[in-house]
């Protein structure tokens, strides 16, 4: 399994130019559709399609930018209501292989997922610490007292196994309250004591986890919070 596969694990997007080869549409038509499904994103006050820019390189040695868009599934699905069904098909097929590719198969596979997400963990504390090499040692020391409590936060208490109402909303392209709203009017959640939790029906599907977080409160005292995820 080369790295390559590893970042396919990662890929929540499908570009405007993969979608030209899938439906074998002009590409500067596919930009124009995605244009316009913009303008209704921001009508109903929606995360728009991400534009994009690559730079070409022209015979006369010049450059110029090339725009594509990179859009989500939901994205995707919204663009291809307008095409035809054996478009449409071709495109929720493509989804399909690259969801596919996105699940480790082996157990080797997720051992390598796993150090290719620390790997780049690592790198990213070793930039933020070359940025704090030029403030004061107290500040540095106090960065490596908080790094076990930020780990166990990171590892334990938020673990990106999980997503909150908020991001399921988005990726949905709806808000939180309107997802709350349709979960508690289908009957699978219900409100309880600031927390959202299961009716029994569905308690055992193991749809939801808590999240535990802590938080101080005005008088200076530490206080915790479950919400569910």
């Amino acid at each position: 399994m080369t790295m390559t596969n590893v970042e396919n694990f990662n890929r929540k997007t499908m570009s405007s130019r993969e979608i030209a080869e899938l439906t074998g549409k002009n590409h500067q038509h596919v930009l124009r559709d995605c244009d316009k499904l913009n303008e209704h994103y921001e009508n109903l006050h929606l995360p728009k399609i991400g534009q994009m820019f690559s730079i070409r390189q022209l015979p006369n040695g010049g450059e110029t930018k090339d725009r594509y868009f990179e859009l989500s599934k939901m994205q995707t699905f919204d663009l291809m209501t307008g095409y035809s069904i054996e478009l449409r098909i071709k495109v929720n097929r493509r989804w399909e292989e690259l969801e596919a590719k996105a699940l480790p198969q082996s157990e080797d596979e997720m051992l390598l997922l796993a150090m290719n997400t620390l790997a780049k963990r690592v790198e990213a504390q070793r930039q933020q610490l070359q940025i704090l090499g030029g403030q004061n040692e107290q500040l540095v020391n106090e960065v490596k007292a908080l790094a076990p409590k930020a780990a166990y936060t990171n590892e334990v208490l938020q673990s990106t196994s999980t997503y909150t109402m908020t991001q399921v909303a988005k990726e949905l392209g709806m808000s939180a309250i309107a997802l709350e709203r349709e979960l508690k009017d289908r009957g699978v959640m219900f409100r309880q004591s600031e927390q959202w939790l299961l009716y029994a029906k569905y308690q055992d599907k193991g749809y939801t986890r808590p999240r535990t977080h802590s938080y101080e409160r005005k008088d200076g005292t530490k206080g915790t919070n479950t919400i569910t995820v």
